[in-house]
């Protein structure tokens, strides 16, 4: 039962409420917490790499699936000053659907986040879910909407620190620090 999948999501419930307390603590409560990820207008439909993602599915879904998706989409944390935003990424969402989207990313993107990592797990941990694709498609939406327009998205991968241990607010502190040089710690 430990390995049950209702057992992993308290678990990462209980690491999301940590880093949570965490990140309030680095920008002293200038934080907002399950942002809906409607704040930045943008008309996906002009967006020829967003497209690209899509026709890496054959088109099974289209740009008004996108944008009825996109009203879904909650962020785990949004400092809106600093243009920073927070995204928990449980072993759920490291599937071959969000390996091939982050396949199809633009170039030079510039994330917060190490994707060639993001890749790896995605093919290592290859989780199976009915809304893996779905889902995938969110996270683009939110990476690459981002940062065409000035955010950095930085994503907290599962299982990659304990949010309940001591030294939480100097792994956040370099987290940030090296996202936003683009240099990561694994």
């Amino acid at each position: 039962m430990a390995n049950s999948i209702f057992v992993r999501r308290e678990e990462e419930k209980v690491q999301i409420e940590a880093l949570k307390k965490s990140i309030r603590i680095y920008f002293e409560g200038d934080v907002d917490y399950n942002q809906r990820f409607n704040f930045i207008d943008y008309d996906i439909s002009k967006d020829e790499d967003i497209k690209k993602v899509l026709d890496a599915f054959d088109n099974r879904y289209t740009i008004e699936d996108l944008n009825n998706l996109r009203k879904d989409i909650m962020l785990t944390a949004f400092n809106k000053e600093n243009k920073l935003i927070f995204v928990y990424d449980g072993l759920g969402k490291f599937t071959k659907e969000r390996k091939i989207t982050l396949e199809n990313y633009p170039e030079n993107i510039k994330l917060g986040f190490p994707i060639d990592y993001w890749i790896e797990k995605s093919e290592t941990i290859n989780d199976s879910s009915t809304i893996a694709l779905p889902t995938a498609l969110k996270d683009s939406l939110v990476d690459i909407i981002s940062a065409k327009n000035g955010f950095m998205v930085i994503r907290i991968m599962h299982n990659e620190f304990n949010w309940l241990e001591e030294g939480a607010m100097e792994r956040l502190t370099k987290i940030i620090e090296n996202s936003k040089k683009g240099t990561f710690i694994l």
